[in-house]
């Protein structure tokens, strides 16, 4: 080959290598980068914001948080609170540790008897699964109201400034039974129940053993929640 024919050749590749450049989807124009960055400082100004003015409102003067408001640069400054956290700092702690105490004792308990109810209900063998399903879905759709469950707890459970009072009532949520009872009929086959009981496995031995190692998603997925339920609380 001769070097004009090598030389066309080389350029006739380098014409095809730029006509066949792969698309870079990554690469935005400079308008859009300027828009989603304008969003996104708005929504990090929108998170960041309301932070900042609680934390100028626990220095503001109590009298000039009555008149101005909450505001970012109050007039008067005042660490009254801060004095006030350290003075009483033992009585923060133990509200803190009770805090602590509620959300992990409600958070086992609640996943527990939650996990329990929603095995039966899983399978098909279990004849009253329909009943126990109503049961519990009823109360997604009727509320007994505030009066009559205060009543329940204070006179008739005689749990008035009790942590029980902070526990028993997330230790079920109808929502959560039916999205482990889902879990359960997807990760738990009846072929495997059926094997264990044919090994002599009862009930419990089968949900501790069997049910709940296949269903750790779902555990984790309930606990979550449910502990976020007791914190916020």
């Amino acid at each position: 080959m001769s070097t004009n024919e090598q030389l066309t050749t080389e350029n006739n590749t380098e014409v095809k290598t730029e006509k066949h450049k792969p698309f870079n989807a990554l690469r935005i124009k400079l308008a859009t980068n300027l828009i989603f960055n304008t969003y996104f400082i708005f929504v990090s100004l929108a998170c960041i914001v309301p932070l900042l003015i609680v934390v100028m409102a626990s220095i503001t003067d109590d009298m000039t948080l009555r008149l101005e408001g909450y505001t970012l640069f109050p007039s008067q400054f005042s660490f009254t609170a801060y004095e006030f956290i350290f003075r009483r700092g033992d009585a923060i702690v133990q509200a803190f540790m009770n805090s602590i105490i509620i959300t992990l004792v409600g958070t086992f308990c609640g996943t527990l008897i939650m996990a329990l109810y929603a095995y039966p209900l899983s399978r098909s063998n279990f004849k009253y699964r329909n009943g126990f399903t109503w049961l519990v879905l009823i109360t997604m759709l009727f509320s007994g109201g505030l009066v009559p469950w205060y009543i329940m707890y204070t006179q008739v459970l005689g749990l008035l400034d009790t942590m029980a009072a902070l526990i028993i009532p997330y230790t079920m949520s109808a929502w959560y039974v039916l999205i482990m009872r889902t879990f359960y009929k997807s990760a738990l086959p009846e072929e495997i129940v059926e094997s264990a009981r044919i090994d002599g496995a009862n009930e419990f031995r089968i949900f501790f053993s069997i049910a709940l190692p296949l269903s750790t998603a779902g555990i984790a997925t309930i606990s979550l929640f449910t502990m976020l339920a007791y914190w916020n609380d």
